[in-house]
């Protein structure tokens, strides 16, 4: 998004050649990593080097007097995942042509995704569990894709046991992705639950599919929890990674 100062064409015929000498600044700029985590310092840097002066906004409207950073490179940690703005003011002043006054700055905002934290160290990926009651899985079928492709996610159980078992799946996702599957419901929040109850000897099983919005490394929480009828619970976590390229 940009607002860029529109030239007085009144004053610049006035001025005549001097309005020439006037090439406005360009406001874009360029970040690094493109999928940054939270707490992870991302180097932002503009583009355009003509400018004499770069103020920073994060998630904020521009304050001239009160930038957050400034430099034509700067870093900056985000603290909360999903969509941050950041803008981006560059102002251009040639004293030896008044009319840079009128049209010398430019502003640029760009939204910037952040992740969880993928520096965590995370219990396991899959849920692959097996007892003498019961069989738990769940696994990533297809866990690499550009932002055009499906993820697959598939959930597996089994009842090892004489009695009825009721399972509560739940998968906790991370802004920038959708999750649809027949068996599974969306409880908000970025969660998304079913309820399959399993009689002995049989299985159960839902196939998932988590649909990107950006790119990015998205980990997806599992829980799956175990009840029997006289109200035992066991409960198995997992975290599968989903690569969007």
């Amino acid at each position: 998004m940009r607002r860029r100062n529109i030239i007085n064409l009144g004053i610049t015929s006035m001025m005549g050649p001097l309005s020439g000498f006037i090439i406005p600044p360009n406001a874009e700029f360029n970040y690094t990593p493109p999928s940054p985590s939270i707490g992870e310092s991302v180097v932002f840097e503009a583009t355009d080097k003509s400018g004499t002066v770069y103020k920073w906004y994060f998630d904020r409207s521009i304050d001239i007097n009160d930038p957050d950073a400034e430099g034509k490179i700067v870093t900056h940690e985000f603290r909360e995942s999903g969509a941050h703005t950041v803008t981006l003011f560059t102002d251009f002043y040639n004293m030896f042509n008044p009319l840079s006054v009128i049209y010398g700055h430019d502003d640029h905002i760009q939204t910037v995704y952040v992740n969880n934290n993928v520096n965590e160290e995370v219990s396991g990926e899959n849920i692959d569990e097996s007892t003498d009651i019961v069989s738990i899985q769940l696994r990533g079928v297809t866990t690499r894709i550009n932002k055009t492709e499906t993820a697959i996610l598939s959930f597996s159980s089994v009842n090892f046991s004489n009695d009825n078992l009721e399972i509560n799946l739940v998968l906790k996702v991370p802004s920038g992705m959708a999750v649809s599957g027949a068996s599974l419901s969306n409880s908000g929040g970025g969660q998304y639950s079913g309820e399959f109850k399993i009689s002995p000897g049989e299985t159960a099983s839902t196939r998932v599919q988590v649909n990107p919005t950006r790119s990015g490394r998205f980990d997806i929480q599992g829980i799956a929890k175990v009840t029997t009828p006289d109200g035992e619970t066991k409960t198995y976590t997992g975290y599968i990674p989903i690569i969007v390229e």
